[in-house]
């Protein structure tokens, strides 16, 4: 058998975990003294509260241990499955290094690692098909063709409620920060290879919306599933999941709550979309 294994970035909730029948290794937060596994030992609701209530101390992450990777990869490999790991792009965090180091440490042959070169509810997109595939009875190495082939394509906007925490990640300087949260400015980023660049700014929510539907309208291909992201911004990403289906021919779709790894860099209040965009001819 093949087992899907990913790391807590991927913000799925249990629900969506047990659906897909997938393997997790956790990610952690650390405010001041307290640690928390990421979606184990603190859940969204807990994460928001708590950041929000932060001053200028904000919290921390880390990246699995090896060790952590290496109990779970051993466990499968021993009862003779291959394993498919789904990470969250090298370029953001130490998990695939990690990773590599255990898959060293168990079976160089039966462990496949992909680096997703996206995070959160970009990662969904992946691993749905994944799960998918392998219910079909493909193997790992055919699985992990269809899912490289498919980060060439995927793409992902987030709007942003809030430039503190870009600074705060030194994405952005203070100065630049204070500005735009005085002017009411979101800014609008984008992956791109492997990392999150500014696309756009934007005043307010409405225009963001717009931004994002220029973007995505003529460059989905509607016969993948569209993933939608929000932190702690409910009736925002309601209202971004209407105006996107009033506009764009979405057939399935997914909504992911962003969690503590993520919503430590995001903050609260950000929303967005992810796709895989149409071949280029």
């Amino acid at each position: 058998m093949v087992k899907i294994v990913v790391d807590s970035t991927c913000d799925l909730s249990k629900e969506q975990i047990e659906r897909l029948d997938i393997t997790v290794v956790p990610l952690s937060v650390r405010f001041d003294d307290d640690e928390y596994l990421d979606s184990v030992t603190i859940n969204n609701e807990e994460f928001y509260e708590k950041l929000i209530l932060t001053g200028d101390d904000m919290p921390t992450t880390s990246q699995p241990s090896p060790k952590s990777f290496e109990k779970v990869f051993k466990e499968y490999v021993d009862k003779g499955d291959d394993v498919v790991a789904i990470l969250v792009s090298s370029k953001l965090s130490g998990t695939l290094q990690s990773a590599f180091n255990a898959k060293m440490e168990v079976s160089e042959d039966k462990i496949y690692l992909v680096d997703s070169r996206i995070a959160s509810f970009g990662t969904y997109l992946l691993i749905s098909e994944a799960c998918k595939l392998r219910d079909e009875g493909k193997s790992a190495s055919e699985i992990v063709i269809k899912i490289e082939h498919m980060i060439k394509n995927l793409k992902l906007y987030v709007c942003l409620n809030t430039l503190k925490y870009l600074v705060y990640g030194g994405r952005i300087s203070k100065a630049t920060g204070v500005v735009g949260t005085m002017l009411n400015i979101n800014p609008i980023l984008e992956a791109v290879d492997g990392e999150l660049v500014q696309s756009g700014k934007v005043r307010g929510k409405k225009l963001s919306y717009k931004f994002m539907l220029e973007k995505v309208k003529d460059d989905i291909d509607t016969s993948y599933p569209v993933s939608f992201g929000h932190a702690h911004a409910h009736k925002a990403i309601k209202d971004f999941e209407s105006f996107m289906l009033e506009h764009v021919d979405i057939k399935d779709k997914e909504t992911v709550s962003i969690g503590p790894t993520v919503g430590t860099y995001s903050g609260p209040g950000a929303i967005g979309i992810a796709y895989i965009k149409k071949e280029e001819k």
